[in-house]
């Protein structure tokens, strides 16, 4: 329901001014008058004990009338409808008539609104009750409230509003003290008023004396004609919330169940042992059917009740594990004080008295028992009486102004007490009981009445009803006949009763299951303790609205303390986000891609629900949007945000000139976040570094981890800055990460102004990563200079790719042997040892290189025997046999500690291999892991190092050599070569696949107009091929443009996904690789995790798929030769197809390609798509 501007009413009072007194005699008399209001109310409401009223919120409402039309009572309680509300939304009590803080308009009118039984009522009371005990509300003179089900009663055809008043509050008579005074009329449940509220055809009248109908005088009433300055508070079931129109209501609010931290805390407070409400907390979220009722405050009573009973007196019996069985319990909790036989039997003749006037109401969609139920069911009044006053838990008596009337404590009660009648009195009756017209009664008059015609009835008239009044009473109703509650019920039962059993019902509940949207019928299996299939098998089908409560369900019940909701699973990540919700709200780890505007709505109101436990945030590269930020912002700065770890990238050039609002919304709430990660942001500006500098030196900010990946635009400003919140007193970051910032390639001094925070004492960082920073000499200089100022605080160091010279790492190998310095880790991958100003001619190059490698290795070795050293990785340099001898001096040494040692692709062989055997002879007391991966270690000297593993007398344990057996000659692997073709069907929109199928290119903004195929990829540039893999098979590619993936994917890979879910290698049925030009990046990918590689750009790729051993090969090709780039290990399930990713183009080659092209080609026309060369008529791809 919309929120509509108030309608400003100018209708004065036609009353002639009272005579003139003075303002202190009108305030005297309305302080008396206000005084003996207070005390009638008081005394009327003195049996609500405040102590033990369920902490229940209001919620603005704001949402569309068709979805409130939609709403089942039990899907209401079980999925808040507004629990996607913000933070800002849930208001307190004492702010219900405060105006709204945009608008500044009055608020005359309030809705509040409810599913039954949720406790509106008792929030009328509560606040009736602070009110006159001076707790809220003392701005308000007179609270005046009405029920609205006994203004139907009501004989008199016509009254005036005073005259109204004065049957209800005799005192107040004075019209001129009510015209000066603020006043608040309460109208208590709208939605079971039988007047007729027509707020379009009844005239105005603004005369508090005139006489109207009492219809007439509440739309006058409501639509402010009558007491236009007094303001007016309804309570109403959601489903008659619509009464009143919107344009008459300036606030609508909706009362909640409890959330998942309020039900607990409710539940403690109705049990006095600490023990026992923490054990029955435990059960109840141990059951899917208790968990899922924990939202009714009633439930959480009844629960409490009987679970402390159970527990507390060692009862032996089976602790209750449905609603049904708890409720049986209660029930009996109930009678157990008269437990003589001669009583037992008079009680349970009460109890079905109680039945017959629940069914004969609940049927009427009534709580309350009027003068003429009691006639119809042959219940004399002293009789219902009696009742109230023996039952008072679950049947009582309310004093009206013009006679009594009766109500059952809670919908629940009432539907257990119909579901035990119907049960009982089915047979006996014939099946009357369930019938409503003569036309059912004659139906069945001749027709036996079998307990699976009573399900498949009731089923029927529960899934008739559009209010859902009778979803409590078929659950009831099956768990009382077919669950273990029968055996319990037996003082009720008569010989004829037949038990039931799932056999009759489940396969009628399943059969209707997928025609509603409602819970009802899933928690009627809860019921019978069979689990509901519809969420088994492919989560990427179309759901059912019951299957995805179900799966919602079970995912809300997992054990897991580590609950993580990755969106990739999922086919459609907007629909799972909505009907997944509760699930996001209650898990630990949030794993986020490319999702629309509302997904991002509903994470923010996520982070600022109370009850959220959502810790972890990672959402993928390339998957946000400067709007995004602006919304997780919103949610990240609620004092309700818990999240510890942040994973996202950051665009930020949107906000010009403004506060960086993601930074923003962290100092504001700065407590909590342990780890942020803005990789791959790109444009990490200096406002932001300002924001970030703050954040770091915030007190309250207790930041250990930070992250800043392929920021290419930080400048050294703000290095500089960066570098000085380093040093600063307040900062707790341990860890920082500045890999792959480009901006470290230009001489801007950058690495010198971070040394400069790094040599403090004060600086806290123990583990720095300046991985594909390409830190240069003085970049190395410049951190050994620190790292000897302030040696005792750095534990792991991380230069890989970066082009130190040899004089600068030989000052760094002397810094190692320092005892002060306490390194542990030193990952040195990829080190281009060669200086700026060395020629570059080949022999002095190799020459050269080799003794520069050398020189590096001794000194290396040296610093080994004398270091703190525990792992040190040294892959993916051209070290080779010689480097390994040198460095094995250092590692044979008794001093040397180190444990973890990694050379993968350094071209070691066998020789090298044997080497390292003797080194741990020599020093078998520390190396415990060995990655040789990717060398040809084959043969006698590898055999020798194999054989240390189980050997007592050294500590190797693991021997890592990925890719061993591998590389193959290009001769054998053409053996296995398989015909491939391009399957046009599947290929994106604007990928254009050539006549022969052996070709594919992207054409850039247009899109060809394909007919519709459930095989075509939605995300641009992706085509997959025909055939199925199986066996051992080889096919070659060749790729041109920007960049290309490479890989091979099950057919059942999503089409219609999101980026993610199609993409080959960023979810589980793919692997691929990457691979790109100019700058020779390349990756491998599966599963959306990404494993850097040597920097190569291989134009042709070979794959070769061994499925039965369960390897996926991919070789660099390029000049006849099989380079070996990656191998997968993995399980293969089904067979496999290749797929592609391009910028530009690929093309399958023939089993013997031509060479390729030997002209000096520029890579930058490879990078724009060029297809030709000139020289040879065009040999590249295309």
């Amino acid at each position: 329901m919309k929120q509509h501007q108030k309608t400003v009413m100018s209708v004065q009072f036609d009353e002639p001014p009272c005579a003139p007194t003075s303002e202190n005699i009108l305030n005297e008399r309305t302080n008396s008058l206000r005084s003996l209001l207070k005390e009638r109310l008081k005394k009327k409401y003195q049996d609500l004990d405040t102590a033990y009223c369920a902490p229940l919120k209001l919620h603005l409402f704001k949402r569309a009338d068709e979805d409130v039309k939609s709403e089942k009572v039990l899907k209401g309680l079980e999925w808040p409808i507004n629990d996607f509300l913000n933070a800002e939304d849930v208001i307190e009590y004492v702010d219900l008539f405060k105006p709204c803080p945009i608008t500044t308009e009055d608020i005359r009118t309030v809705l509040m609104k409810g599913t039954p039984g949720i406790g509106k009522t008792t929030a009328v009371k509560k606040f009736v009750l602070d009110w006159t005990e001076g707790r809220t509300h003392q701005d308000i003179t007179f609270v005046l409230p009405f029920n609205l089900t006994e203004l139907s009663l009501m004989k008199p055809e016509k009254c005036s509003l005073l005259q109204l008043l004065g049957l209800f509050f005799p005192e107040l008579t004075d019209v001129d003290a009510l015209q000066h005074a603020r006043v608040l009329f309460v109208l208590d449940d709208l939605s079971k008023c039988k007047l007729k509220l027509n707020f379009w055809y009844i005239k105005s009248c603004s005369d508090p004396k005139k006489e109207l109908s009492l219809s007439a005088l509440l739309v006058n009433l409501l639509r402010g004609d009558l007491f236009p300055k007094a303001q007016i508070w309804v309570t109403s079931s959601s489903q008659g919330a619509d009464i009143i129109p919107s344009k008459f209501l300036q606030r609508v609010v909706e009362i909640q169940g409890l959330d998942d931290v309020d039900w607990e805390e409710y539940v403690r407070r109705l049990v006095c042992d600490c023990t026992v409400a923490t054990r029955a907390i435990v059960h109840v979220k141990s059951s899917n059917a208790l968990y899922s009722q924990r939202s009714l405050p009633v439930f959480c009573h009844v629960a409490a009740t009987v679970l402390e009973e159970l527990m507390t007196n060692a009862c032996n019996m089976e602790l209750p594990l449905t609603s049904s069985e708890m409720y049986t319990h209660y029930l009996l909790i109930q009678m157990r004080g008269k437990a003589e036989a001669k009583w037992m039997k008079t009680d349970a003749e009460e109890i079905l008295n109680l039945g017959r006037l629940a069914w004969h109401t609940l049927e009427k969609g009534s709580l309350t028992v009027f003068e003429e139920d009691l006639r119809k069911n042959n219940v004399a009044p002293s009789a219902a009486a009696e009742l109230s006053q023996r039952w008072t838990t679950l049947f009582k008596e309310e004093e009206l102004n013009k006679g009594k009337v009766y109500h059952f404590a809670h919908q629940s009660i009432q539907s257990y007490l119909s579901a035990l009648y119907v049960f009982v009195n089915y047979k006996t009756s014939k099946g009357n009981v369930l019938s409503c017209t003569l036309a059912e009664r004659v139906k069945h008059l001749f027709k036996p009445a079998e307990v699976t015609d009573m399900y498949r009835r009731a089923v029927s008239k529960t899934l008739r009803s559009k209010e859902g009044q009778f979803d409590f009473f078929l659950t009831f109703l099956i768990g009382i006949s077919a669950g273990p509650s029968y055996e319990s019920l037996s003082c009720f039962l008569p010989d004829s009763c037949q038990r039931g059993s799932s056999e009759n019902i489940v396969p009628y509940i399943l059969k209707n299951i997928e025609n509603t949207t409602s819970l009802n019928l899933i928690h009627c299996l809860d019921e019978l303790n069979v689990p509901y299939p519809g969420c088994q098998g492919n989560v990427e089908e179309n759901l059912t609205p019951s299957e995805w409560s179900a799966m919602a369900k079970t995912l809300l019940n997992s054990e897991d303390p580590q609950r993580t909701f990755d969106i990739k699973e999922y086919l459609n990540p907007e629909v799972a986000f909505l009907r997944l919700f509760p699930v996001i709200k209650a898990s630990k780890v949030l794993r986020l891609c490319e999702n629309e505007d509302q997904s991002w709505v509903l994470l923010a109101s996520a982070l600022r629900s109370p009850s959220n436990s959502i810790t972890e945030i990672d959402v993928e590269d390339h998957s946000i949007r400067a709007k995004h930020i602006i919304l997780l912002s919103e949610g990240l700065k609620s004092p309700n945000c818990k999240v510890e770890v942040l994973r996202t990238p950051h665009l930020y050039d949107d906000y010009k000139g403004d506060p960086d609002p993601l930074i923003s919304a962290l100092l504001s709430n700065p407590s909590h976040l342990k780890e942020l990660n803005l990789s791959f942001s790109y444009a990490v500006s200096a406002k932001t570094v300002e924001c970030l500098e703050k954040l770091l030196v915030d007190p309250e900010c207790h930041l250990e981890k930070l992250v800043l990946h392929n920021n290419i635009r930080m400048s050294e400003t703000s290095f500089k800055t960066l570098a000085e919140a380093l040093c600063s007193s307040n900062c707790c970051v341990k860890e920082l990460d500045l890999s792959s910032n480009y901006s470290l390639f230009d001489d801007k001094g950058v690495v010198r102004h971070l040394s400069k925070g790094l040599g403090n004492p004060r600086c806290p960082i123990i583990v720095l990563r300046l991985a594909f920073c390409s830190v240069d000499h003085t970049g190395v200089l410049a951190l050994v200079s620190a790292l000897s100022s302030n040696p005792s605080h750095l534990r792991e160091l991380d230069l890989s790719y970066s082009r130190p010279g040899l004089q600068a790492f030989l000052q760094f190998c002397s810094l190692l042997e320092d005892p002060r310095f306490k390194l542990e880790t030193l990952i040195l991958v990829n080190i281009d040892w060669w200086k700026d100003d060395t020629p570059c001619g080949t022999t002095t190059y190799r020459r050269s290189l080799t003794d520069i490698i050398s020189d590096a290795c001794k000194a290396l070795a040296s610093a080994l025997s004398s270091s703190n050293l525990r792992v040190l990785d040294l892959s993916i340099n051209c070290l080779e046999d010689s480097s390994v001898e040198l460095l094995s001096a250092g590692l044979s040494h008794s001093a040397c500690k180190l444990e973890i040692l990694r050379m993968a692709r350094c071209k070691i062989t066998e020789v090298g291999a044997s080497t390292l055997a003797n080194a741990l002879r020599l020093n078998p007391s520390y190396i415990r892991e060995l990655d040789l991966s990717y060398n040809p270690v084959e043969g006698t000297g590898f055999d020798q190092l194999n054989s240390l593993v189980g050997d007592p007398a050294i500590k190797l344990e693991k021997i890592i050599v990925d890719g061993l057996g591998e590389k193959r000659e290009i001769e054998w692997l053409r053996q296995h070569e398989f015909p491939l073709t391009l399957d046009p069907d599947t290929a994106s929109v604007n990928v254009k696949v050539s006549e022969g199928d052996k070709e594919a290119w992207h054409n850039y903004n247009r899109q060809q107009p394909l007919p519709e195929n459930p095989e075509r990829f939605k995300p641009y540039s992706l085509v997959m091929c025909r055939e199925a893999l199986a066996g051992r098979h080889f096919c070659q590619v060749e790729w041109f443009g920007r960049c290309a993936t490479i890989g091979v994917a099950y057919k059942d890979i999503s089409r219609k996904g999101h980026f993610a879910a199609c993409s080959p290698g960023y979810n589980k049925k793919s692997w691929a690789i990457t691979v790109s030009n100019p700058f020779p990046l390349s990756e491998a990918l599966h599963d959306g995790v990404k494993k850097r590689l040597p920097n190569r750009s291989p134009w042709r790729v070979g794959v070769y798929l061994d499925w039965s051993a369960g390897t996926l090969s991919f070789y660099d090709i390029t000049y006849e030769e099989a380079g070996l780039i990656h191998t997968f290990y993995a399980k293969f399930t089904a067979p496999l197809h290749l797929i592609f990713s391009m910028s530009a183009g690929i093309r399958l080659l023939p089993p013997n390609p031509s060479p390729v092209c030997c002209h000096d080609h520029d890579l930058w026309d490879m990078f724009r798509g060029t297809k030709d060369c000139k020289g040879c008529n065009g040999s590249k791809a295309g």
